[in-house]
């Protein structure tokens, strides 16, 4: 394979903003806050994005979704993915009316979905909806972005119910995992981390948000299994990958 994927996980206070690039592909996953929206999109432009292939909504908190509206009116966007609707607030009112506005197809992902941009495979896998507790960040979809040997797992806000259900049904190694829920600890991010093995965790956290103890307690996890762990409270984190191996840019 030839070309490179470049991941950048913005520093964007406790909320989840991805960009995923390759040569001739543009991803989002997630778009922060709306109050970040404007500096999001110009960075995006800094990065010379001026399509996206597509957006991937994990779910629709308003540290994910916020920034949304104004990125896919700024910048023409082929097709937006999210998960299911437990409530409608006005970020997902104001997503609604960009969407139908642009024009762009929205695709509620309630089956797993595979699609391949220059190399680089996404893998959308649904939430079932059957939890007890913490609907909204369990409604989260999981993503696997592949580029030849090295893969990325993204967890959205999922919680144990969710975490759980995923371990069950799917075995994935992965080689960069963005730890859920913005750093905090659970249950079940022990077996994640153990079912998932990674050599490098990100976690897209603010500098008071999570807490310092909790995050202690998750990079003591993360420790555990001897990986490296890295928080967007220190900045911006990219990552470049030939498909072989990985470099860090801070």
């Amino acid at each position: 394979m030839s070309g490179k994927m470049t991941v950048t996980f913005f520093a964007a206070g406790k909320a989840d903003a991805v960009l995923i690039q390759t040569d001739s592909s543009s991803v989002m996953i997630d778009t922060g806050r709306q109050k970040n929206a404007v500096r999001l999109t110009e960075a995006l432009k800094e990065r010379n994005v001026t399509a996206l292939n597509a957006v991937i909504l994990s779910h629709y908190d308003k540290d994910h979704i916020g920034g949304a509206s104004r990125i896919l009116k700024k910048i023409p966007t082929e097709k937006v993915y999210g998960t299911y609707r437990l409530r409608k607030d006005d970020d997902i009112r104001r997503l609604d009316k960009t969407v139908i506005r642009q024009k762009i197809p929205f695709v509620i992902s309630n089956r797993e979905t595979t699609f391949s941009l220059d190399g680089a495979v996404y893998d959308i896998y649904p939430a079932s909806g059957e939890y007890t507790g913490s609907q909204a960040n369990n409604a989260s979809l999981i993503v696997s972005v592949t580029f030849a040997d090295i893969r990325f797992l993204f967890t959205g806000d999922a919680e144990d119910e969710r975490i759980r259900e995923f371990i069950e049904e799917y075995y994935i190694k992965t080689d960069i995992l963005k730890i859920p829920y913005h750093g905090y600890p659970s249950r079940a991010l022990e077996q994640l981390l153990a079912a998932a093995r990674p050599s490098l965790c990100v976690i897209t956290n603010s500098r008071r948000m999570p807490p310092a103890r909790k995050i202690s307690e998750t990079r003591s996890m993360i420790s555990n299994i001897g990986a490296e762990c890295l928080e967007t409270a220190e900045g911006t984190v990219t990552i470049v990958t030939d498909g072989r191996e990985y470099e860090i840019i801070r």
